[in-house]
């Protein structure tokens, strides 16, 4: 299982039609956040499963076997749970057996699936010398392909860590290579958390932290009261048991797939959303984790330029909307995937369309230049094809409309905006055919307006900050200054006399004290200050009146009973609702022997002092009452 580009590739003809008018010039430019190579949507990844083996996890194994031929699989670790104490492993052997009798069907739509033999000789249990060996090995190979380190059980010590302390004592040139190839999406921040990040290798160990995600292929199918992790009702056909139970009666490895109806409803497969980030399908996910593609988006970096988060709810309101926009692709793709392994007749299956992008993914355009994009494709069935262009606004860092010319067709152009100078424009084609069920590749074009022509690299990606701002007056007579609180403590920018004049006729006299996150959006960098219309915004809205400035941050912590008999855990409120730290049984009872029975508020600032993020979790020691 090496590497190699994807067949369809093969087949590709190189066609380079990609013209750009007026005085535009195109040129091959870097994506927003370059990845390994180029073209690394279409190279095949390599993956390392860290689980628990839970019945979801269960069930997105079932769903990754079915995509090991798009997808080097090097590692499934497994760790001891409730439902199987005697054997860490053997639930994962028993499904890749099932995978080993659908392996013959399976070949015949891809010979490049791997044989079940060689998936079961890279199981390994959680925190042995044994996994922290499989590891190590795929980061120091030659091998310069990234390794995505998947983790979905929910384990305080894992095999992560103990790969992060085997790094640790090597030495610095084997430690740059492992962190320059390791990228971890984490589901839940499970096992993971920004204190371990900044101890292990801070600035250095690639992370996506996906708080929200799992809803979307797990519990969101619930009526929890868990609203973060609710879906939108327009893509709620695709979690329902009868689109399910198109994934049922398909041979031995759907005989593991359990979901809603099955006496299970709130359970389906809530790690999926991690192994579909990898998936080569053309979205590009793997490149930038701003990007978007099946398994989400996210914002960030953070701490360090290395920490990636949620996208949250700027997708239509609900915080799923970044996986379950691609339902409709995403779900019909496995159900084809299951049809493989039903059939021996590559004619009694669908198989995606080959789409091939007449030109560069990355472009660097001229402002107020046109911008002509096509593409062609073939089907392997010969099905009919159909052609959806559309502006990707929410990976876009330029934030006004994009008018394209067509949205169907081989072929759309649009003129590329002048105030959009410095700034990226994602337009994606999604290619589908008219088969049963339906299947969809697509190719995304990066645009980033220079003009330079091109030598000038576009700005990172946003991240997210959770701090908050005040516009205040330094004195009588003196100009005003924008103070952050929060993390950034004290960081401030003077607002020029003519600003303050304006606000003053505003009727902003003192304070202004607003959330980045919630009415201005996320900022470039702490020091990317707002603009006097954007203080003036915050004026119209009712920032008039000076609230008192807030002695602590605006969120707490509570520690309650999850179910009785269960463990307890750590559920923060106000701008990170629902995150949340399982307490240790050992903790709980010391907890209850100090008469903790219920709930514990707590102020960070008041009780326990200021935090570094709000993934670091208190201690139990922080949790006991204190005198």
């Amino acid at each position: 299982m090496r590497h190699r580009q994807l067949a369809s590739l093969a087949a590709k003809a190189a066609v380079v039609c990609m013209a750009v008018g007026l005085a535009g010039v195109a040129t091959a430019a870097s994506p927003a956040q370059a990845g390994p190579t180029a073209d690394s949507s279409h190279e095949k990844p390599r993956v390392i499963i860290q689980t628990d083996g839970e019945v979801d996890d269960q069930n997105s194994l079932t769903r990754a076997l079915l995509y090991a031929n798009d997808v080097d699989i090097q590692g499934i670790i497994s760790s001891e749970h409730d439902h199987h104490p005697d054997s860490k492993t053997q639930w994962a052997k028993d499904i890749i057996a099932d995978y080993g009798e659908v392996y013959p069907n399976l070949k015949v739509h891809d010979q490049d699936y791997p044989t079940a033999s060689s998936l079961e000789s890279v199981v390994a249990e959680d925190r042995t010398t044994e996994a922290t060996n499989l590891v190590i090995d795929e980061l120091l190979d030659d091998d310069p392909r990234e390794v995505w380190y998947l983790v979905w059980g929910p384990f305080e010590e894992s095999s992560l860590g103990d790969v992060m302390t085997e790094l640790k004592g090597r030495t610095e040139a084997e430690q740059t290579k492992a962190l320059s190839k390791l990228r971890v999406y984490s589901i839940f921040g499970q096992s993971l958390n920004e204190l371990q990040q900044a101890t292990w290798f801070p600035g250095k160990l690639k992370v996506i932290v996906s708080k929200d995600q799992f809803g979307a292929m797990g519990y969101g199918t619930a009526n929890s009261g868990y609203d973060r992790i609710a879906i939108d009702p327009a893509d709620g056909q695709w979690r329902s048991s009868a689109w399910q139970r198109n994934y049922e009666d398909h041979g031995a490895l759907s005989d593991n797939h359990t979901g809603p109806g099955d006496g299970k409803p709130w359970i389906h497969e809530g790690d999926t959303p991690s192994f579909l980030h990898v998936i080569p399908n053309g979205l590009r996910s793997v490149e930038d984790p701003t990007f978007g593609g099946w398994g989400g988006r996210f914002e960030g970096p953070r701490l360090d330029d290395t920490h990636w988060t949620d996208a949250g709810v700027s997708e239509n309101g609900y915080a799923t909307k970044p996986v379950t926009r691609w339902f409709s692709a995403s779900e019909q793709d496995y159900a084809a995937r299951n049809d493989w392994a039903n059939t021996a007749s590559y004619a009694d299956a669908n198989h995606e369309p080959i789409v091939n992008l007449n030109g560069a993914n990355d472009l660097s355009v001229e402002p107020g230049s046109t911008v002509n994009l096509s593409v062609s494709a073939t089907d392997p069935d010969g099905d009919n094809l159909s052609y959806a262009w559309s502006h990707y606004d929410p990976a876009s860092t330029f934030d006004g409309d994009v008018n394209l010319s067509s949205e169907t067709g081989t072929s759309t152009s649009f003129t590329f905006p002048e105030q959009a100078e410095g700034e990226t424009v994602h337009v994606i084609v999604a290619v589908t055919d008219n088969g049963t069920p339906s299947l969809t590749r697509y190719e995304r074009i990066v645009i980033t307006g220079d003009g330079d022509g091109g030598t000038t690299p576009p700005p990172p990606p946003p991240p997210t900050s959770l701090f908050e701002v005040k516009a205040m007056s330094d004195g009588p007579g003196s100009g005003w200054v924008v103070y952050t609180s929060g993390p950034n403590e004290g960081e401030r920018q003077w607002i020029d006399e003519a600003c303050r004049a304006e606000l003053i006729d505003a009727g902003v006299t003192s304070t202004v004290v607003v959330s980045y996150q919630a009415e201005i959006g996320s900022l470039n960098s702490p020091t990317t200050w707002r603009t006097c219309d954007q203080l003036l915004e915050l004026a119209d809205d009712g920032g008039t009146t000076p609230p008192p400035p807030p002695p602590t941050p605006l969120f707490e912590l509570r520690v309650k009973s999850a179910n009785p008999g269960s463990a307890w855990i750590v559920y923060t409120f106000g701008p990170n609702e629902g995150e949340r730290q399982w307490v240790s049984e050992s903790c709980r009872n010391e907890l209850a022997d100090a008469g903790v029975t219920e709930k514990v508020i707590t102020n960070y600032q008041t009780d326990i002092g200021s935090l570094d993020s709000v993934t670091n979790w208190l201690t139990c020691e922080q949790l006991m009452p204190q005198n």
